[in-house]
């Protein structure tokens, strides 16, 4: 099992945003993850529709989230494949979340 930690907080932005309204507009990890694993396309004559429905609805529960490993790993490289068109300095945001979830689950 992974766990994603730190789901609600926003990332790191390049610019010092003050305004209000902008920061809003921002969406957190979770709202990411989710747009990754609702928008990849799964490979033909697989589930991984029914995977990645699965790991959208972990998605939205509160707090961390605990993925199982092969749930993990379809996440982590749908967010590489990149189907969101993330930014690199926010798509490398989450891969660093996941790889803090990668570490965390090998010293335990």
């Amino acid at each position: 099992m992974k766990t994603l930690k730190g789901l609600d907080q926003k990332p790191v932005l390049i610019d010092d945003v003050t305004d209000e309204k902008v920061l809003e507009t921002i969406p957190t990890f979770r709202k990411m993850l989710k747009i990754v694993a609702g928008n990849s396309q799964p490979k033909a004559g697989t589930d991984e529709a029914i995977d990645l429905f699965q790991i959208g609805l972990k998605l939205k529960s509160d707090g961390d989230v605990a993925l199982e490993d092969a749930e993990f790993r379809l996440l982590h490289n749908k967010c590489k494949d990149n189907p969101a068109n993330f930014t690199s300095h926010i798509l490398g945001q989450i891969l660093l979340m996941l790889k803090e979830a990668e570490k965390e689950s090998e010293k335990k």
